[in-house]
Formats: structure tokens, sequence, C-alpha cells
């Protein structure tokens, strides 16, 4: 028996939009697809590798790491040590978000006692700053702004698989000279320190060095228009030239920061 893409998502409790990508992606193939219609179909057995790669994704892997595990056909040990490996690395962001949380109620008592040390440190104009070269891993795709979120997810679980090390905050990088909500060229990328090579559409690269217009943002995403307008004309002013895409670096938020505080470099690379 078989069931066509709606009935699957029913029984599975999962957006066919999904089935989809889990096809696109090669984690979860329909068991037959129409070659008049392009519809899909699913057999009952898929229900089971469904429930596996849900289970998965719940524990904390991304996708690749899922497609990676279920191509071994682990025993149970193997699957243990797996597990093992995971829970590590959950402990080590478990830790990290301690600190963060430590340093978040530090912040607090110092605004209790009336110093606000992200105003007084905020950067009131553009400054040129020459950006050294950063190796990270990788996700170009194209989509909404919301799958942003998603892709960090993804390089997380890629990093923590391979056991590399993140060594600096996450950075989104924006290709389209315009704003395109629903299809915009989306990259985001985390900085790495290790030596792996890439695996489906992650990438080992480098983001070469460059002199770059920077200006701090303090507050929530939504509200960065007026950085980069302040870029803007300060790059008129001077009469620069931008040579690549802008970029923001996360250095603060969202895990566990109010949007208000969230800290955000938008950099424009310039010649």
């Amino acid at each position: 028996m078989v069931f066509t893409i709606g009935q699957f998502s029913k029984i599975c409790r999962v957006t066919t939009k999904t089935l989809r990508h889990y096809d696109e992606v090669d984690l979860l193939k329909p068991a037959r697809v129409d070659l008049l219609t392009g519809y899909r179909y699913y057999s009952i057995e898929q229900i089971d590798e469904f429930r596996r790669i849900a289970l998965l994704k719940e524990l904390g892997f991304g996708l690749e790491a899922i497609k990676h595990l279920l191509k071994q056909h682990l025993d149970a040990a193997e699957l243990a040590a797996v597990l093992k490996d995971q829970a590590d690395h959950i402990q080590e962001r478990v830790d990290e978000y301690q600190r963060v949380l430590a340093r978040i109620t530090k912040e607090i008592n110092s605004l209790q006692r009336g110093k606000n040390i992200l105003q007084a440190n905020q950067v009131k104009e553009p400054q040129i700053k020459e950006l050294p070269a950063v190796q990270v891993a990788s996700v170009r795709e194209r989509g909404p702004y919301s799958k942003v979120g998603e892709f960090f997810d993804e390089l997380v679980g890629f990093i923590n698989l391979h056991k590399l090390t993140i060594n600096g905050p996450g950075i989104f990088i924006h290709h389209d000279p315009e704003y395109r909500p629903e299809d915009a060229d989306l990259e985001v990328c985390l900085p790495v320190a290790g030596e792996v090579p890439g695996s489906g559409r992650i990438r080992i690269k480098e983001l070469p060095a460059c002199r770059a217009v920077c200006l701090l943002h303090v507050g929530p995403y939504d509200q960065v228009g007026q950085t980069y307008a302040s870029i803007l004309q300060y790059i008129a002013e001077k009469q620069l030239t931008t040579t690549g895409p802008s970029r923001e670096v996360y250095l603060v938020g969202p895990m566990g920061v109010p949007p208000e505080n969230y800290v955000t470099e938008v950099q424009f690379p310039v010649a």
C-alpha cells in the first residue's frame, strides 16, 4: 500500500513542505513518483523511517548528520557511542548558555545601578576596519529570511558531527542588492577551526580578508535598517566603493537575550 504525500503528512504529523525538502536533500525519498503528474507516494514501511528521522532531529542532529547516521546502520553499542558524543556536545552548549546567563545577570545588576555598558560602548558612527580572513562552515540557498535560524542549526549539527570548534560569532551574508522576503539569496556562516571536507550543502570555505565599513546595531533585527542607511551614507560621503555583499555579525543574541539587547555588527566591504 502507498499513501499520497498529503496522507503521509497526516500519518506522520509533518508538513508536506518538509517532506518535499527531505526528498530534495535525499533524506527521505518517496517510494514512487508519478512521471506524468510528479505526485509523490510513500509506502507504509517509510512511516518507521520517518519516525527514526524525527527522533534523531529531536535529539539535536542536523539533517546532514541524520542522513550520515542512517546510512551507517549502527548497532546498539555504536549508536550509544554516537549519542554519548551528542550528549557531550549538548552539555558544552548548556555550559556556554550558563556562562551567557551569568553575564546577563551581571549586566542586569549593572543596569539596576544605572550603568548601561552597551550604550556606553555603542559606536555612534561607522568605522573602517581591516577584517582578517576567516575559515567558515557555510550554507547558501534561496528562501525566506525566516530560514536563517534553521541554517544556523544545520551548521551546528554538522560542526558537532565532525568535532570542529566554533571560534567566532555567526555571520549572515546578504548577496541580494535588494530586499527579497520570499526568495532571498541567503548565506549563513560559522567560523570554525579544524580540517574537514564539506558535505552536501555545507561548504568549508574562507571569507577573504577585506577592508570594511562597520557599525554596531543594538536592538531587534527588524530595526537594523537605520544602521544600513548610516553606513551607505558614510560610503557615499567618503566616495568609497562596495566590493562585496554586506554581512551581519551576531555578537550578542538571540539565545537567552531580549531583542532590545541584541548586538549586531553590520559590515560593508569597500575599496
